[in-house]
């Protein structure tokens, strides 16, 4: 690669990415002063890793010879993980109901135009 390549991505884009990345970091670190127990949330999304009990309520399904249907025993099993994953979102939209995929555990709320912040 030219040597002319390398210094034009670091005069444009590369310097470009380097201010919004330390920009970044420097309101995460007032973030981080300011609510010490949330930035951790907003790491562990960006690292795509899960809180450490995550996984405590998963309920366990003793075999039944009537059975559970799958969507019934993935919706027990969605809301006890969402439970300890502030940041998961269920829901299909209008196929929430059938597709058991809707939030409806104490505390959770449908994400709306009217309620962004639930």
């Amino acid at each position: 690669m030219p040597d002319e390549v390398r210094e034009n991505f670091q005069r444009g884009i590369g310097a470009r990415g380097k201010g919004l990345r330390d920009g970044w970091f420097a309101r995460l670190a007032a973030y981080r002063r300011r609510f010490p127990s949330l930035p951790d949330n907003l790491v562990r999304m960006q690292k795509r890793e899960l809180p450490d009990g995550w996984d405590k309520d998963i309920p366990k399904f003793d075999a039944d010879a009537k059975g559970l249907a799958g969507r019934d025993a993935s919706a027990k099993v969605l809301n006890a993980i969402a439970k300890n994953v502030p940041w998961l979102i269920g829901g299909a939209a209008d196929l929430a109901p059938s597709t058991k995929t809707r939030l409806t555990f104490d505390g959770a709320g449908d994400f709306l135009a009217e309620t962004p912040a639930r």
